[in-house]
């Protein structure tokens, strides 16, 4: 096989890979969309965000859906925005101060924490990533740790990520092809790489909803929605083994 027919070859991969994570993606949003009325003391913006990070996830499958060569770069911005807007989903929900909650609604700076002098200090998303972590690890999904799954992927993908979203250096790495042409050109192992990393934040985000919310985490999510996460995780593994 040529050079040219094995990265087709790939990216058609990365594109049914992405196809199982919509199909995924609205499942789960179907699934939680027939559960009883939520009744919660969360606060609503904490919902609303964790509703947008499913949305960003979305957004993010239909793009490489679409052109995986091609729409790699807007996706990589999306995910960016999937991430925050799941921290801040998380913190806002679970960790802050009626304070802090409407310090965040009031001012728009986002997740901040007051200062001994009155003032107020934004809270970096590094160290954002890591209370989020302690959180999710107190949820027994699987009865194991995350080994700082969530503040590692974060710290290490943030300053790239934020480079798609505001026009930076990232964009001048990956905008030119092997023919010198100007266009995106991120490899499939890459695009593999934060399409599973996009999977991940979609599991934390169902946990957190069903454990924290509904605070039911033995509740029986049914065959259909069982069997696309299978189909998912299958594929992904085969595609990361195949690409390494």
């Amino acid at each position: 096989m040529d050079a040219q027919k094995e990265m087709n070859s790939e990216l058609e991969q990365i594109r049914h890979l992405s196809f199982l994570g919509r199909e995924l993606n609205e499942a789960i949003i179907n699934f939680l969309s027939e559960l009883p009325p939520v009744q919660s003391e969360v606060h609503p913006v904490s919902l609303q965000l964790l509703r947008t990070s499913f949305d960003m996830g979305r957004g993010l499958y239909t793009l490489l859906e679409m052109s995986p060569a091609d729409l790699a770069a807007p996706a990589l911005a999306l995910h960016r925005s999937q991430i925050e807007t799941f921290l801040r989903g998380v913190y806002l929900g679970f960790l802050a101060s009626d304070g802090q909650i409407k310090d965040f609604i009031e001012k728009d700076e986002g997740i901040r924490k007051p200062t001994k002098n009155g003032k107020w200090d934004k809270i970096s998303i590094k160290v954002l990533s890591v209370e989020v972590e302690q959180l999710i690890n107190q949820i027994p999904a699987d009865g194991s740790k995350h080994d700082g799954k969530l503040s590692r992927m974060t710290e290490n993908a943030w300053k790239p990520l934020s480079g798609f979203v505001h026009g930076g250096t990232a964009i001048h790495s990956v905008y030119t092809n092997h023919f010198g042409q100007i266009g995106c050109d991120l490899s499939a192992a890459s695009i593999a790489r934060f399409v599973g990393n996009c999977f991940v934040i979609g599991n934390f985000t169902f946990a957190v909803i069903i454990t924290k919310i509904y605070k039911s985490p033995n509740m029986q999510v049914g065959d259909d929605l069982n069997q696309k996460f299978k189909n998912f995780f299958d594929l992904n593994n085969q595609i990361k083994n195949n690409l390494k």
